[in-house]
């Protein structure tokens, strides 16, 4: 089975090269929100003591090393000793309330 394709009547234009950006905005856009989470070197050291600490537990979790009702024991621990500002809005624990600092 053949298809008859036709030729092409000539060369296509050139395609423009615009010299500046074609983009309306600006590259980086700025949140909407004004919320701002400012932390000093103790709530910071904190935060990243918590997260690194629940990150060995997650990969325990995967590995199948504890369970997840210990999971759950343990975060909820980590969490009332290293008190962290972002690490307990992401938490699964829904009994964590996150301190006012």
């Amino acid at each position: 089975m053949s298809i008859h394709v036709p030729a092409a009547a000539g060369l296509s234009p050139p395609t423009e090269i615009a010299d500046e950006s074609t983009v309306p905005m600006n590259a980086i856009s700025v949140p909407d929100s004004k919320a701002v989470i400012v932390m000093n070197e103790d709530q910071f050291e904190r935060e990243k003591l918590y997260q690194a600490t629940m990150n060995m537990f997650q990969g325990m979790l995967h590995q199948g090393i504890i369970t997840k009702e210990q999971y759950d024991v343990i975060d909820t621990k980590m969490l009332e000793k290293f008190r962290p500002l972002l690490g307990g809005l992401f938490s699964e624990n829904p009994c964590y309330v996150p301190p006012l600092e």
